[in-house]
């Protein structure tokens, strides 16, 4: 959970775009429905594998391991999409990572310690619904911010550096 500073105010709130989850739900459909071609592709496969008790038991249990496992990457990536959070407040940037289902990284810097702001949007997808990186670099040792897979990072550049602007 995170908590404002006295003064503080959120000024904009960063998220993926949807466009990512649409693109990994594509390939997520692909995945569930491959099995379904392939044997239908190749009948006397599937008859062969389930044409002895022990067969079909293996059968059955290799087609279970791999539909858990897409649930499982599933599960993960609706997990970062709605969990990843970068948030721009008056004082300081936010980074709220979900790594794992039960591992979540809160990083913050002072607006006062960044250096520089950059955008980022590489292929033809990113360009045409617009949407990339924000990159954050910040003094001394501590890591840059990378937010990947935001809408419009350029607007996003322009309002964080008028804030540095402000703090200076």
């Amino acid at each position: 959970m995170m908590h404002l500073l006295p003064g503080e105010r959120i000024v904009l709130r960063l998220e993926r775009h949807p466009i990512v989850l649409v693109s990994n739900a594509a390939i997520f459909i692909f995945l569930l429905v491959a099995p379904i071609g392939f044997f239908a592709l190749f009948p006397d496969l599937l008859q062969l594998a389930t044409s002895t008790n022990a067969g079909f038991a293996l059968f059955v249990l290799c087609g279970s391991l791999f539909y858990l496992f897409i649930w499982l990457f599933i599960g993960h990536v609706f997990l970062d999409f709605f969990l990843d959070v970068w948030i721009v407040t008056n004082r300081r940037i936010i980074n709220i990572e979900q790594k794992a289902l039960f591992s979540r990284t809160i990083a913050e810097h002072e607006l006062s310690r960044i250096q520089d702001v950059s955008a980022s949007i590489k292929g033809i997808i990113p360009s045409l619904f617009n949407y990339g990186s924000v990159i954050v670099q910040t003094a001394g040792e501590h890591e840059n911010f990378e937010f990947t897979q935001v809408e419009h990072p350029q607007e996003a550049v322009a309002i964080i550096s008028q804030l540095l602007e402000e703090v200076r």
